[in-house]
């Protein structure tokens, strides 16, 4: 109840803003840097709502057993509102949507999140915070009486992830692809050698803690296909390689211990989108994974895969505003 009065009053101020304040005269259609490659849309509010599923998973591959260590999948709904670097996201999953039905075979699983980019001439910088808690493995468990999956209703995960990316053909937009910023207005692509960093931390039921820190650098390269002025296909992968350390804790009599070596890191992303200076729609999903070298014997990877189906719309600033951000911008040096 209360994430709905939050939604409801952003969404009045919003409204009741662009009534108040529009700009005298001025054509409903976009008033922007021109550029033949990029459409800005630096004086259009924008308000988008995404469905979306996203997990953190374990594959793990240890002497003759293979196995998976999953959260239960559920789809979440985040209203989203944007202007210029600013990004309010409200995530708020109503009853109507929570479509969710299988705990009691699954597990229940807790998730929250938080991320943001910022830009910086050619230069993109992102951060994620989350959390995970309850797993399940696909290891089948004769002794529990939901189909056999073993759960961890325990089991948490608190993870940081970061890049930082340099873009070299600026006639190619990452805002296109990210929540829809800009608009890609002729097919172009870029190399984009970017760098990833991460922290996860392990908890269950156990006095043992797994701490896992890692580091990746390597190429990327992302292409975006504009198709009769409307639709837009992008697509891009990355391959890095760096260092990590995992560290194990214990609470017991046990020693404490780590283990380092060489990680790798791959990273799939792609998009398929409509657009119109108003009205936006379109769906993506991104596959990311680490290798991180954690003991002999045993190969271990961390997955995280991200899928939505968005849609949204946008309207006219306020020219006081739109003035406003001018100016922060300005002394930001964005």
């Amino acid at each position: 109840m209360r994430s709905n009065i939050i939604l409801y009053l952003v969404l009045c101020l919003i409204l009741n803003l662009s009534m108040g304040y529009s700009q005298k005269g001025r054509k409903d259609s976009v008033a922007n840097i021109k550029s033949e490659y990029i459409q800005k849309y630096d004086t259009l509010f924008t308000v988008r709502m995404g469905f979306s599923n996203s997990f953190n998973r374990f594959m793990i591959d240890k002497e003759d057993i293979d196995y998976t260590i999953s959260p239960n999948e559920s789809i979440r709904t985040t209203f989203s509102f944007l202007f210029r670097f600013v990004e309010i996201d409200i995530p708020l999953t109503p009853k109507l949507l929570a479509f969710n039905k299988d705990d009691e075979v699954y597990g229940k699983s807790k998730f929250f999140g938080l991320g943001t980019r910022f830009y910086f001439g050619k230069w993109m910088q992102s951060l994620r915070w989350s959390t995970t808690e309850g797993y399940y493995s696909n290891v089948p468990d004769t002794t529990q009486s939901n189909g056999g999956y073993t759960l961890y209703p325990n089991l948490k995960v608190f993870k940081i992830t970061g890049s930082t990316s340099f873009i070299f053909n600026p006639n190619y937009s990452f805002r296109a692809v990210f929540k829809q910023r800009e608009w890609q207005k002729k097919s172009a692509g870029s190399f984009v050698p970017t760098f990833n960093y991460y922290f996860t931390k392990i908890t269950n039921d156990s006095p043992e803690t797994d701490k896992l820190f890692g580091l990746a650098l390597g190429p990327a390269y992302y292409y975006n296909w504009v198709i009769k002025d409307h639709f837009l296909v992008s697509a891009g992968g990355y391959a890095g390689i760096g260092y990590n350390n995992t560290a194990f804790d214990f609470d017991d009599d046990r020693e404490n211990y780590a283990v380092s070596g060489i990680t790798y890191a791959t990273e799939f992303k792609l998009l398929l989108d409509y657009n119109t200076t108003r009205f936006f729609t379109g769906a993506n999903i991104s596959l990311n994974s680490l290798y991180p070298n954690i003991n002999a014997g045993i190969e271990f990877k961390d997955q995280q895969l991200f899928f939505e189906v968005y849609l949204g719309y946008r309207f006219n600033a306020p020219a006081r505003v739109v003035k406003t951000m001018d100016d922060v911008e300005d002394k930001l040096g964005l």
